[in-house]
């Protein structure tokens, strides 16, 4: 297993198409849904392959909020509460946060949220 601690480098950040299409996909059996508002996490996990820690995506949508900058907020905040509270998994497993909320959240508020998601997946 990897040393990484607290770190969140690039080969954690899910950026393959084929993957992250196969997690969107509808029909797929092996995705499953988790939520914890203001967060709702799509995960995958492939059986076959033995994985150290998940790759993980986030998504903000730009229709509830028009400026990069409260983006850009939230998906550093949902970053930073996902690389404090990080635990290595059995199985690869590929992790989507989407954001639900409507207003930027604080941090505290993202922990707790980010932290019920990853028990669950757990």
């Amino acid at each position: 297993m990897n040393n990484l601690g607290h770190q969140f480098p690039r080969s954690e950040r899910l950026k393959s198409k084929k993957m992250i299409t196969r997690l969107f996909d509808r029909n797929s059996r092996e995705c499953f849904t988790v939520q914890a508002y203001p967060y709702r996490a799509i995960v995958y996990r492939d059986r076959e392959s033995v994985g150290d820690y998940p790759e993980v995506l986030i998504s903000v949508p730009k229709r509830n909020f028009k400026k990069a900058v409260l983006r850009n907020r939230i998906r550093r905040l949902t970053r930073e509460a996902y690389r404090l509270q990080k635990l290595p998994l059995s199985h690869k497993t590929y992790i989507a946060f989407l954001y639900l909320g409507k207003e930027v959240p604080a941090l505290p508020e993202v922990k707790k949220a980010v932290g019920i998601i990853l028990e669950k997946i757990r």
